[in-house]
């Protein structure tokens, strides 16, 4: 089973993007539940209304850096208390990217 250590080792990686901060030392985490081989992450950011690509992308580094924790095989990262928190927890629980979470918030690559 994973330790604390581990895989509050692996959060610290995790920046926000505006700060340039690790997500630990910046009090984040608001909730951290490991059970055998799962994790369970909640996020709080300071604002309700971080922007959405910001948000979006430390939910989703949170949850690969993880994964990435020696016997963690399961990781769940929901975000609490931001104006898109919604879209963004079913987005992430359904394994869809930022794009597909949000279509036509983002520029095509067609030209």
């Amino acid at each position: 089973m994973p330790t604390e250590a581990a895989v509050l080792d692996a959060l610290s990686g995790v920046r926000d993007p505006e700060l340039d901060e690790p997500i630990t030392e910046l009090k984040f985490i608001s909730y951290l539940r490991i059970a055998e081989d799962a994790v369970n992450v909640r996020l709080r950011l300071p604002t309700y209304f971080c922007a959405p690509n910001f948000a979006y992308l430390m939910v989703a580094d949170a949850k690969e850096a993880l994964l990435s924790v020696p016997g963690v095989n399961h990781a769940r990262v929901v975000l609490d208390d931001n104006y898109v928190s919604g879209e963004i927890n079913t987005g992430m629980a359904e394994g869809r990217g930022f794009q597909d979470t949000f279509p036509g918030e983002t520029e095509s690559e067609d030209l």
